[in-house]
């Protein structure tokens, strides 16, 4: 198999993909899965700085090996995020070692340091691949709906489902993050969004009325609910009851993510995507 020949459709792990050329799998042995991306990034940031330092030659030799690199990561999967959820590795308890690490914590609120980092990660993705815009066409979300946008991180998307809802819809940006709803914030003001309503919580409860969104979005971060059937609950007393939960499992088997939603009780899986499940309000 070619260097470029990672086949979108073959579901291949980084691992087994990296095999299909030479430079990525000298390159791949540097850095394990989970500081793959982490990798590329610094490559392209170090690339960027050498052409503004004058360097433009070499600054592009880096930028082009770094291109094929990011390139061969996301053809590592049929979602747009690493891996596929069904096929991750997981530990000898069958997790994930994401999944096992988050289970450490004695919070599920992230480290400041820890989203400084992911949200510049994610700057250095969206500049290179720029995908959301895309993926959120996929939820089924139209102009005028009421979207929640549960654990909404730094904002990317609660910025595309906003222009996807337009002037007469409405986005609540909710996360337990301070940080999180700063750069929400930040996101308005800059780009002038009036239909994008940012809310710090405590806890899962959203502070919202109840049968309030069409559509609910917990996008990469239920594996680190902690609780899942308490907040799998409240998406669903804030879910009209012809809602659509949008959900996916991060970084979780997606047999896990599955499990969860259907012992809760409180959801029934219509449809299911290797990019997302999405869930319609169980009723008593």
């Amino acid at each position: 198999m070619s260097f470029l020949a990672c086949p979108e459709s073959s579901g291949q792990t980084l691992t087994s993909c990296a095999k299909s050329g030479y430079i990525c799998n000298k390159l791949s042995k540097l850095v394990d899965k989970t500081g793959f991306a982490f990798f590329v990034s610094c490559l392209f940031t170090g690339a960027f700085e050498l052409s503004l330092r004058g360097s433009i030659p070499l600054g592009g030799i880096f930028l082009t090996i770094d291109y094929f690199l990011f390139l061969q990561w996301v053809a590592a999967s049929n979602e747009a995020w690493g891996w596929r959820s069904d096929k991750l590795k997981t530990t000898n308890s069958g997790q994930t070692p994401m999944r096992a690490r988050v289970k450490k914590r004695k919070t599920e609120r992230m480290p400041d340091i820890s989203f400084r980092l992911m949200t510049y990660l994610f700057h250095i993705i969206d500049f290179i691949y720029p995908y959301i815009d895309r993926r959120v066409k996929k939820f089924g979300v139209k102009e005028g709906m009421t979207v929640v946008d549960y654990g909404c991180g730094p904002g990317r998307y609660a910025t595309s489902l906003a222009k996807l809802v337009g002037e007469k819809g409405k986005v609540f940006a909710i996360d337990i993050h301070e940080l999180a709803i700063k750069a929400v914030k930040e996101k308005i003001n800059r780009y002038g969004f009036k239909n994008i309503e940012p809310i710090l919580i405590s806890g899962y409860n959203s502070t919202l009325p109840d049968d309030t969104a069409e559509v609910v979005c917990a996008i990469d971060m239920f594996f680190i609910i902690q609780k899942p059937s308490e907040f799998l609950s409240e998406l669903k007393r804030i879910s009209k009851n012809d809602g659509t939960l949008i959900i996916d499992g991060g970084h979780e088997p997606r047999s896990v993510t599955k499990e969860k939603i259907l012992d809760s009780g409180f959801w029934d899986i219509y449809e299911e995507t290797k990019d997302h499940l999405k869930c319609k309000p169980r009723l008593n």
